[in-house]
């Protein structure tokens, strides 16, 4: 301080000197995840705090990336970033007094090892600790991620009312722990239960083939993570060859065991013969028959009723002459009076007349008898 004297007034002048504060700034090093796996990204956090007690001014954050680790991109909370072979320094300008930045710097593994990534902070105020503004991440980077593989037995040939179970199995390569299997398609009334797929083929099912798909996944987070697996269950419409649906055995036996040639109830038609009819084998008054033929009097209508059964395909044949095993039978010619599907739900019957007109048979009898033959089939 200097005095100086003008005259008679005095005068003081002072030089004031400006200070830097004082600012202890404090850096944490994240990673995750940890370990990775080769390719998949890897994400550093940088957590810069300013413990005071002034603000810290000019704060810049160095993170030197390790060889072998590659940069895809930074994030800083405030400030502004760059990057130059593998250094990346982030401007963030000041933190106050117990404030924080963030910094998220996102990288790629291309090598296989243990690799430390160096990170530091520092500010134009006085830190009185300098030995918190570093701070290291040691990532282990494995092998990349390798497909589980989802074991299945095959495709399955599955007869009406069997059944099938079986365990599907998840097995991971890397041996990840957490591996999820999930039984994505399925037909109706099948159950996936502790990795145990159970399933009864219903007659619903007959002639069908049904597509089961199962996903496992490592949960691992990679391209490859999610693997979807296939087979098929086959219900045949006649597994055991006896050219009998299995529907209708099923439906009528409870079993496949009964042959084509049995005649269970004991009605003279076999057990082909009553699946072809559409008749019940199980009860002998059901049957394929002619009910009754008759002539209404002073008529030339000829008329044959016939006992029918739903959804069966009917034809009718006419023949005359000499009965023996070589005569000539012939279809009505008109097929919208001869052949007919039943169409009731339930047995009826069914009155068919030959007036010897355009659309039956034409003529009388030539030699005074005509011959009816009634065919019936599945359409």
């Amino acid at each position: 301080m200097r005095k100086l004297v003008v005259g008679s007034l005095f005068f003081v002048l002072i030089a004031h000197t400006a200070f830097a504060g004082t600012a202890d700034l404090v850096i944490t090093n994240g990673d995750t995840p940890d370990p990775v796996r080769l390719g998949n990204n890897l994400t550093y956090t940088l957590v810069v705090t300013n413990k005071g007690p002034n603000q810290a001014a000019n704060v810049v954050v160095t993170d030197v990336l390790p060889v072998g680790i590659d940069f895809l991109s930074c994030t800083p909370s405030q400030g502004s970033y760059g990057h130059d072979a593998g250094t990346v320094t982030c401007t963030l300008g000041t933190i106050a007094n117990g404030g924080r930045a963030t910094v998220t710097i996102v990288a790629t593994p291309t090598q296989l090892g243990v690799f430390t990534n160096q990170v530091s902070a520092q500010t134009d105020d006085t830190d009185p600790n300098t030995g918190d503004n570093r701070a290291n991440a040691v990532t282990t980077v494995n092998a990349a991620n390798r497909a589980p593989d989802v074991t299945l037995p095959g495709n399955i040939i599955l007869s009406v009312g069997a059944s099938t179970n079986f365990a599907v199995l998840a097995i991971d390569p890397d041996h990840d722990t957490g591996v999820s299997v999930t039984n994505k398609v399925k037909p109706s009334g099948a159950t996936f239960v502790n990795s145990n797929f159970t399933w009864s083929a219903t007659v619903a099912f007959l002639n069908t083939t049904n597509v089961i798909t199962f996903v496992a996944n490592d949960n691992q987070g990679a391209t490859n993570s999610v693997v979807t697996n296939s087979m098929t269950i086959i219900v045949p419409f006649d597994s055991d060859a006896d050219s009998m649906s299995d529907g209708w055995e099923w439906n009528n036996f409870s079993t496949l065991t009964n042959a084509a040639n049995d005649d269970r109830d004991g009605d003279g038609m076999d057990n082909y013969v009553e699946y072809v009819a559409g008749t019940q084998p199980t009860n002998m008054s059901s049957r394929f028959r002619v009910m009754d033929c008759a002539t209404p009097a002073a008529s030339t209508n000829h008329q044959v009723n016939v006992a029918t059964e739903p959804g069966r395909k009917y034809t009718i044949y006419w023949a005359e002459g000499v009965f023996t095993n070589g005569i000539i039978w012939q279809p009505f010619a008109s097929t919208n009076t001869g052949v007919w599907i039943e169409t009731n739900l339930v047995s009826t019957s069914h009155m068919f007349t030959d007036t010897e007109g355009a659309n039956t048979t034409g003529h009388a009898p030539v030699s005074g008898a005509r011959y009816y033959k009634i065919k019936v089939g599945v359409p």
